[in-house]
């Protein structure tokens, strides 16, 4: 009896673990049911016409999450600026943006001076090496005048010998037919000296081609020292240059310094006045360059003049530039027209330290 009560309880748990319905699956489907919330949500947003209330929106959920209801109520308890806290603001906003162009003016300027301080310090080395180099010239040319001498010497003793030979040659002729043998080698050996006169002659021609050379180029050097502005240290110098690169276009520069001096190409020089024009390109592509070794206080005035254009007919455009130990400053770039604007004048006004400001 108790066997088939036990039995009869054996049946009943297993039918109704049968009949139960296993709910777990609900929390996976709860999770995905939100994620798919989600991503319609994002999609609703990304399909908004307005590309600023997208970013916005996606720029408010990457920072605020599911917190974005405290951070209302944290916006909320913020005070409301008043209009003299914004102006505040935007006073205090507009004088640190003042305060970063004006460093960034000043590290500009300071970056100019190092640069120009280089230059300087480039072209005494540039200099150095130049003297370095017409020295190794001169040793050079040296040493050609005397590998000439030493030809020159053994030409003459060749064409003695030869004269020699041929005095020689000359009365073997009327010997025997043994004398006859030997005045043949000699035939022989005065056509070898003949071949060596005419090498040595020609070497010669070779190391006077090369003194030239050496000679021209150490000239070059040497007038490149000349022409380079001495600076002390009480002075500054100051160089006016301007290049244009269209053909055959002649554009003139005249300077006028604070005393009234004018320079231009017919005066590049004037006795006891500081200044000179060091180059004047006729037909260009060319340059002009005005050089002073000293510069006096007061206005420079700098015209460009479009003085010929050969056939050319297009506008002249020039590249004027100003620059001393103390800073460089490229200008902007100018258009000269033959027919109608032939001229063009800049203002450069010098203080008594050297620092300069051009206007236009």
């Amino acid at each position: 009896m108790s066997q088939h009560k036990h039995d009869d309880d054996f049946y009943s748990d297993n039918e109704h673990d049968e009949n139960h319905i296993d709910e777990k699956w609900l929390i996976s489907y709860s999770d995905m049911m939100t994620l798919l919330f989600g991503f319609f949500v994002m999609m609703y947003v990304l399909s908004t016409s307005s590309k600023t209330k997208m970013q916005e929106a996606l720029q408010q959920i990457s920072q605020e999450g599911f917190n974005s209801e405290k951070k209302a109520e944290a916006d909320e308890a913020k005070p409301v600026p008043t209009n003299m806290t914004k102006e505040a603001q935007a006073a205090d906003d507009i004088l640190i943006e003042i305060k970063k162009k004006e460093e960034k003016k000043r590290k500009e300027i300071e970056d100019t001076l190092i640069q120009a301080k280089a230059e300087v310090v480039k072209n005494e080395e540039e200099l150095k090496t130049a003297l370095e180099k017409i020295k190794k010239m001169e040793e050079a040319q040296m040493i050609v005048a005397t590998e000439k001498e030493e030809q020159n010497r053994k030409i003459k003793e060749y064409e003695e010998k030869i004269k020699e030979l041929e005095i020689a040659s000359t009365a073997a002729a009327a010997v025997d037919q043994k004398q006859l043998s030997k005045s043949k080698d000699d035939v022989e050996l005065i056509k070898k000296l003949k071949k060596n006169l005419i090498d040595l002659e020609s070497n010669i021609k070779l190391a006077d081609i090369k003194s030239k050379e050496l000679a021209k180029e150490n000239a070059m050097l040497k007038q490149k020292i000349d022409d380079t502005p001495k600076i002390k240290d009480d002075d500054h110098f100051m160089m006016i240059f301007v290049r244009w690169e269209t053909e055959k276009h002649d554009i003139d520069m005249i300077i006028e310094d604070p005393k009234g001096n004018i320079f231009n190409y017919k005066k590049r020089t004037m006795a006891n006045v500081p200044g000179e024009f060091v180059v004047d390109s006729t037909q260009g592509p060319g340059v002009e360059s005005w050089v002073t070794n000293k510069t006096i206080e007061g206005t420079y005035k700098v015209t460009f003049k479009f003085y010929n254009q050969y056939g050319n007919k297009k506008d002249a455009i020039i590249k004027p530039s100003v620059f001393n130990n103390l800073k460089v400053e490229k200008l902007p770039d100018i258009t000269l027209n033959f027919a109608q604007q032939k001229e063009k004048t800049v203002t450069i006004k010098v203080a008594k330290d050297g620092q300069f400001t051009v206007i236009q």
